[in-house]
C-alpha cells in the first residue's frame, strides 16, 4: 500500500502481532508524538464481527491520534449540538 502511494520504505514499518498490541509499544519505543490512522464506519451486525479497533487503540495509546474517516463518510451524529454558552 505504501509502494501504491508513493511511500518510500524508510518511512514504513511492520511489527508482527495485533495492532492493538504493536502499535501501542511502538509508540512507547518511539516517543511518537501522533499517530494517524484511518477507520471504517459499519453498521451494527459488522461491529460484532469486525470489533472497533480504533476505539481500543485510543485507550491504549500515550500519543495523540488522528483518525481519518473514508472519503463520503455520513455521521451518524447531528452537528446541530448543544447550543454554545457566552
Amino acid at each position: 500500500m505504501a509502494e501504491l502511494h508513493d511511500i518510500p520504505a524508510k518511512h514504513t514499518h511492520i511489527d508482527p502481532g495485533p495492532v492493538e498490541t504493536a502499535l501501542p509499544q511502538y509508540v512507547l519505543r518511539n516517543s511518537a508524538n501522533i499517530v494517524v490512522m484511518g477507520a471504517v464506519s459499519r453498521s451494527y451486525p459488522d461491529r460484532a464481527v469486525f470489533g472497533y479497533t480504533a476505539e481500543r487503540l485510543l485507550d491504549s495509546i500515550t500519543c495523540d491520534a488522528l483518525i481519518i474517516k473514508p472519503p463520503g463518510f455520513k455521521s451518524p451524529v447531528s452537528r446541530r449540538g448543544a447550543t454554545p454558552t457566552p
